[in-house]
């Protein structure tokens, strides 16, 4: 192999490389380090603050990952061990932020400072209980946390 075909061959190595890791977008992991909510005592029938942020984390990724055309949504948040989520209608703004509404929750991440909040406003004011889900099942609450970006494959 001449020299000049071994330079062709490293370029297109090259080019094929870049042009790899530019289709493939970035996805994080955001844990929850602090939850404020409240839960429901079903023998006094009463709410009270509680909870705990022992719950799984979430995944913020980019359709794109999965070879989705870049149509519909830009990214999903999905919490970890579930299989739906939040359709995040736009990319990250000129700020750094996301931001994602869905199943009655509420998602903010500031790409920057890789910082995460979450409402989930279900549990209280909502009427959806019913012998599948009764009251107290599920109650409102606020999680923050932090993001790590995850490494592409």
């Amino acid at each position: 192999m001449s020299f000049i075909d071994k330079i062709h061959k490293t370029s297109l190595v090259l080019v094929l490389s870049l042009a790899a890791m530019s289709v493939q977008a970035e996805s994080y992991q955001c844990i929850a380090e602090q939850l404020a909510g409240f839960v429901f005592n079903p023998k006094t029938k009463t709410w009270h603050a509680g909870g705990s942020a022992t719950e799984a984390g979430f995944i913020v990724k980019n359709p794109s990952e999965a070879g989705a055309k870049n149509i519909g949504p830009r990214w999903f948040v999905t919490e970890q061990g579930k299989d739906y989520g939040m359709a995040c209608a736009t990319d990250f703004d000129a700020n750094g932020f996301l931001h994602c509404q869905g199943l009655g929750g509420d998602f903010l991440m500031n790409k920057k400072t890789l910082r995460f909040r979450y409402l989930q406003d279900e549990g209280y004011v909502v009427e959806q209980y019913t012998r599948a889900s009764p009251e107290g099942k599920q109650g409102p609450h606020m999680k923050i946390g932090q993001c790590q970006p995850l490494p592409i494959q």
